[in-house]
């Protein structure tokens, strides 16, 4: 009987401490969340302290947010910007561009001095009549502009018409009123064709009778 009792009284006591491990684990959690909240409250009163102390040492202070960021920063970041443009701009970009151009001009150049050789040749084997000299040549633009004034004085400009818009007709198709003139046009003349068809054949009949 002794070795019962003693055998059910561990069994409770292991019973009890089963049951109080759960809690106590919890209380111990309890305890170390109030701890952090503490300390974290604790550090917020600290930097609210410090930031009354820089207001009070500065009258006027820089509100510095993350989205909006503090003036000098910004004028420091575009400094910063601005020095690598101009260091390290698109050179390849550039120089690609300006040996094309002058790659260009090269060819160009040359071909202009092949051409102005086979020019000199030519005049030289009077296959091309020499160049008029300056004199003629301003003569015969000034002679050209009168015989353009006169026909001006003479000959007006027409007057412009008004166009037809391209919305409302384009190459190959007017608009719809000058379709329906032209089409009660049509049928106009095919009518009178064959009233005179038959007016024809009435006088041929009358003659031959």
């Amino acid at each position: 009987m002794m070795l019962l009792l003693q055998q059910n009284r561990r069994l409770l006591l292991l019973q009890l401490r089963l049951l109080l491990s759960p809690v106590l684990l919890l209380h111990l959690v309890l305890l170390l969340l109030q701890q952090q909240h503490q300390q974290q409250q604790q550090h917020q009163q600290r930097q609210q302290q410090q930031q009354q102390q820089q207001q009070t040492l500065d009258p006027t202070p820089i509100n510095c947010s993350k989205q909006q960021g503090c003036p000098f920063q910004l004028q420091q970041r575009l400094q910063d910007c601005s020095s690598k443009l101009l260091l390290h701009p698109k050179k390849q970009k550039y120089k690609r561009r300006q040996e094309n151009l002058a790659a260009r001009v090269s060819k160009l150049q040359q071909a202009l001095a092949e051409v102005q050789q086979d020019i000199k040749h030519a005049v030289e084997t009077k296959l091309i009549p020499p160049d008029p000299p300056q004199p003629q040549q301003q003569q015969q633009q000034q002679q050209q502009q009168q015989q353009q004034q006169e026909q001006q004085e003479y000959y007006p400009p027409l007057p412009v018409l008004r166009k037809v818009p391209r919305r409302m007709a384009h190459a190959g198709r007017l608009p719809k009123p000058q379709q329906d003139f032209v089409r009660s046009a049509a049928a106009a003349a095919a009518a009178a064709a064959a009233a005179a068809a038959a007016a024809a054949v009435v006088v041929s009949s009358c003659i031959g009778s």
